[in-house]
């Protein structure tokens, strides 16, 4: 199974040198869209080479105990990956964006849940 560890204390060592928005959409593109080993810290030094940035800093801060225990205390409340939070509520699963896109954009007054499996929610009459 991929864990992604190393691919996410290279997201905080970039986010601690300032470049986490040029890394993070390399991340993600290679975990979920590419298919690539982010529990490999080689391949994750290969997608920080590709991002441009500076394998060195983003490699030591993969290693860095400050940076572990960062994750380790970020990372308690999670359930699987990817995981995001919008506001204080979590959502984990590739399967479960269409949740986090309509937490992130539509007003919490105006929000009806999705039915598990579908993409739209049901109308009042279908209830």
């Amino acid at each position: 199974p991929v864990t992604g560890l190393y691919a996410r204390r290279a997201a905080l060592a970039a986010q601690r040198h300032g470049c986490f928005d040029e890394l993070h959409p390399a991340l993600f593109h290679a975990a979920w869209r590419d298919g690539r080993n982010v529990s490999d810290p080689a391949e994750v030094l290969k997608v920080v080479q590709g991002a441009g940035l500076d394998e060195e800093v983003i490699g030591a801060g993969m290693v860095d105990d400050s940076i572990k225990q960062q994750l380790r205390e970020q990372t308690a409340a999670a359930q699987g990956v990817p995981s995001f939070f919008v506001g204080d509520e979590l959502f984990w699963g590739h399967d479960r964006l269409l949740f986090v896109e309509r937490a992130a954009t539509v007003p919490p007054s105006a929000q009806v849940a999705p039915e598990p499996n579908d993409r739209e929610p049901l109308a009042d009459s279908e209830r």
